[in-house]
């Protein structure tokens, strides 16, 4: 991903640019001080190891950086799964970092009703800017507490752009108390990399179910020992990038085989992935006629009835966004704005194209402190996909999806047109709905595991 330091192409505040005028080799938009719109819906540290069964957070940090923690957790519902410890200025210049996170750490594990199977403390800036000795307290902790699996987190939003992200760190967090095992099965694979639970009706989903394979998704778990079984696994399937350093340390240390499919929605790509998917694990080819008969008439059909209004889309309705623009346009939907300040190098052909058959597409920035100026009301009929396209556009109509939403495939992108056709005759509250952060999570009332929202706010049964 481009990272969005300074660049002297862009003039400071310019916010839309015709998709003419953006390179993969820059950032589409001037860097610096930034503005965060209110589509909180996108999960962050304190959700994301939520998902682990059983898990206990403890975040410590000065009382300014706390509050945003604590409401995401009270938001979340996850309060009792959460604990912190509060930083002073005495605690820094009097040298008891050290104690203050070992001692505040067994004070709250013997305080709990029942023992946690693990638990990740939370460091922060200061931690690590004044050198705490976290090898020693982790060692103690261990020797306290053998029957827990003590896993280091990190909450330092200052490498937020250095060469690895939070978001990546917290990956490599989840999957470190796996364990390495003698043998490995061979049918059997894990799903890493995404808050949403992958669609068991998935392509890929379909080919290594027909034969015979075990798919583990941390999402779907509900006991910790099916997360540690995730240690058994053959293999390592991601279609989110940010997992990529995750899987690559799970090879190194577990002997699993990663593999990535990043959810495209361009049809030759997915044939593409489906073969490699096929040859590694030496099956038959799935046969995607049918399937690929099913998406392109679910896409006639969404054409028919949405006809020329206009589609906005965000770079958090899925990651290769430009490949949905591109499915789109290339069908006859008016893709007109993408909002968005980076690109991805996977997208790189698919803004090629775009720029050759859509070049009256506005490519928008999401984060650009001038957004905030943007008028968002009068601005006609729009469709968007994702939360922040629907903010900026200031539709009633939108396909509330982050991340992808576990959709993959042909029939992700038959799911996707059915999407489309829901949030076209639905109208939806957009302000109540992008407002809850973390959607999905228990905070939206669906559920941790396996109820994840339509458009429109529905609600999946489990």
């Amino acid at each position: 991903m481009i990272n969005l330091h300074q660049t002297e192409s862009v003039p400071v505040g310019v916010v839309r640019r015709p998709i003419g005028e953006i390179r993969c080799t820059e950032p589409p938009f001037h860097g610096g001080l930034e503005y965060t719109p209110p589509a909180r819906g996108h999960w962050t540290i304190a959700h994301t190891p939520m998902l682990i069964p059983g898990c206990h957070i403890i975040f410590l940090c000065a009382s300014a950086c706390m509050r945003g923690v604590v409401l995401t957790a009270l938001e979340d519902g996850g309060m009792d799964r959460f604990s912190m410890i509060l930083l002073n200025d005495h605690d820094l210049y009097d040298g008891k970092q050290e104690e203050v996170m070992l001692e505040g750490i067994c004070e709250i594990i013997d305080g709990l009703p029942s023992r946690p199977p693990m638990v990740i403390p939370f460091t922060s800036c200061i931690h690590h800017f004044l050198a705490c000795d976290t090898k020693y307290i982790y060692r103690e902790l261990r020797r306290r507490y053998p029957d827990i699996d003590f896993v280091q987190g990190y909450m330092i939003p200052t490498i937020r752009k250095g060469k690895v992200s939070p978001e990546q760190q917290m990956q490599l967090t989840l999957y470190e108390a796996l364990e390495p095992q003698e043998t490995l099965d061979r049918h059997a694979v894990n799903v890493i990399g995404s808050n949403f639970a992958i669609d068991p009706e998935g392509d890929f989903c379909r080919l290594l179910g027909k034969n015979g394979f075990a798919i583990r998704d941390l999402v779907k778990m509900r006991e910790y020992r099916e997360y540690k079984d995730m240690a058994k696994s053959c293999a390592n399937l991601y279609c989110m990038p940010v997992a990529g350093l995750a899987a690559a340390d799970m090879e190194k240390r577990l002997g699993q085989k990663p593999l990535f499919v990043p959810a495209t929605y361009v049809p030759e790509a997915i044939r593409q992935e489906l073969r490699e998917v096929a040859a590694a694990f030496q099956l038959e080819p799935l046969d995607t006629g049918p399937l690929e008969e099913e998406a392109e008439e679910a896409l006639a059909r969404a054409h028919r009835i949405l006809g020329d209004i206009p589609i906005a889309l965000d770079h958090e309705c899925t990651p290769l966004f430009l490949s949905l623009a591109r499915l789109l346009r290339s069908r006859g939907f008016q893709v007109k704005e993408i909002y968005s300040d980076y690109i991805l190098p996977g997208d790189a052909e698919n803004l090629r194209w775009l720029q050759e058959k859509a070049p009256d597409i506005t490519f928008c920035a999401a984060n650009n402190y001038r957004c905030r100026l943007e008028p968002r009301d009068g601005r006609g009929p729009f469709l968007a996909i994702g939360q922040k396209s629907a903010y900026y556009t200031g539709t009633a109509h939108f396909v509330n999806i982050l991340e992808n939403d576990g959709l993959w495939g042909f029939t992700g992108i038959r799911k996707m047109a059915e999407r489309l056709i829901r949030a076209y005759e639905t109208e939806s509250n957009v302000p109540e709905i992008i407002q809850v952060k973390a959607w999905g999570c228990n905070c939206s009332a669906a559920g941790m595991h396996g109820r994840y929202p339509k458009s429109g706010g529905e609600k999946d049964s489990p």
